[in-house]
């Protein structure tokens, strides 16, 4: 039997995309679901279309959102 392993990877650049954890942490998580739509192995950066992208959506940038608490990422 023989096994592969695929990885989707969304990436976000310090300090263009963000300052500090969360609004990176958040630019790449969005930036990962680009990669996943694209299909199987896939790297993505985050970019002005995708923040277009959710501030068209929800009216907020991505940096302007609320994580969950930090107890939620462990």
């Amino acid at each position: 039997m023989k096994y592969s392993a695929t990885a989707s990877i969304g990436a976000a650049v310090f300090p263009q995309d963000g300052t500090d954890f969360e609004s990176l942490y958040k630019a790449a998580d969005h930036a990962l679901y680009k990669a996943k739509k694209r299909g199987k192995n896939q790297l993505a950066f985050f970019d002005e279309e995708i923040d277009a992208f959710y501030q068209a959506s929800i009216g907020k940038s991505v940096q302007e959102m609320k994580l969950p608490s930090a107890s939620c990422l462990k």
